[in-house]
């Protein structure tokens, strides 16, 4: 079904869809040949994501501090060991754990995505929710990294 505008008017016409039986263009046929080889190196390589995906360990962060939630100041202390995770400080007493440097460190041009979440909150308080959604951003960050590197080593193999 189309529809089409013309003079306010509008009209409405019914196509019918084409039968298979009817030959295609050479435009159409090199089109779908394409396609064809082009395909199994994509199926193959979501495969390979959706395994990776699977079984990478997700970063768990916590918040382990009870208190008053207010984001007064914000600071990341780096961790101490190479594998060991750091803390993302919201005031004096308060921090959230087990956020890798590299999730930290994200970002999407000049903006990295954890630091500015809890920079547009700057003088207010987190609630459970809000508390929530940061642990699950930092999670979604860190399986984006995971993807994003399994996609440069399936690319650098072909």
């Amino acid at each position: 079904m189309r529809i089409s505008f013309k003079n306010s008017q509008i009209e409405i016409r019914k196509h019918h869809q084409r039968s298979p039986e009817i030959a295609k263009s050479p435009r159409q046929i090199a089109t779908l040949q394409r396609n064809e080889i082009v395909r199994p190196k994509f199926s193959e390589a979501s495969s390979a994501i959706k395994k990776f995906s699977k079984h990478s360990a997700s970063t768990v962060v916590t918040y382990p501090v009870p208190g008053k939630n207010a984001v007064e100041q914000i600071s990341y202390a780096e961790p101490l060991q190479d594998n060991g995770k750091g803390l993302v400080w919201i005031n004096s007493a308060q921090y959230f754990e087990n956020v890798p440097p590299s999730v930290w460190n994200f970002g999407v041009g000049n903006y990295c995505i954890c630091q500015k979440w809890l920079k547009l909150r700057e003088g207010t308080t987190l609630n459970r929710q809000n508390v929530q959604d940061y642990q699950r951003l930092v999670m979604l960050i860190s399986e984006t990294i995971n993807l994003m590197n399994n996609v440069n080593s399936q690319l650098m193999h072909e």
